[in-house]
């Protein structure tokens, strides 16, 4: 058996490049800094505390890079193939997969 997986625009879907992994990662970033910004009530002097947004979205995305290639790593090591595209269903047994420049291929399945 072969598996195949159909992808419009990034490997790994919007959850994790847009959705709900890069949001918890800038959460996670903005608690960090709520708590060291509150560590005094826990006897903790923090002088200077400060907010590097375009540092933060850059850990942000290392944090997505990172999940998006091990993804495709486990893709390539199992030997999933990745098709660009949107993929309509055609019937029971045939799935209809149009690419960015609009041409489409068919693939049959069981």
């Amino acid at each position: 058996q072969k598996v195949t997986v159909i992808e419009r625009e990034f490997i790994g879907g919007v959850c994790l490049n847009v959705g709900c992994i890069p949001s918890k990662a800038l959460i996670e970033a903005a608690h960090h800094y709520q708590y060291a910004m509150h560590s005094q009530d826990m006897g903790l002097q923090v002088t200077a505390a400060k907010l590097d947004f375009n540092k933060t979205i850059e850990w942000k995305n290392s944090v997505v890079s990172k999940l998006t290639g091990g993804v495709a790593s486990l893709f390539k090591k199992h030997q999933i193939d990745v098709v660009w595209g949107d993929a309509f269903l055609k019937d029971d047994h045939n799935l209809r997969v149009i690419d960015k420049e609009g041409h489409a291929q068919t693939y049959s399945f069981n």
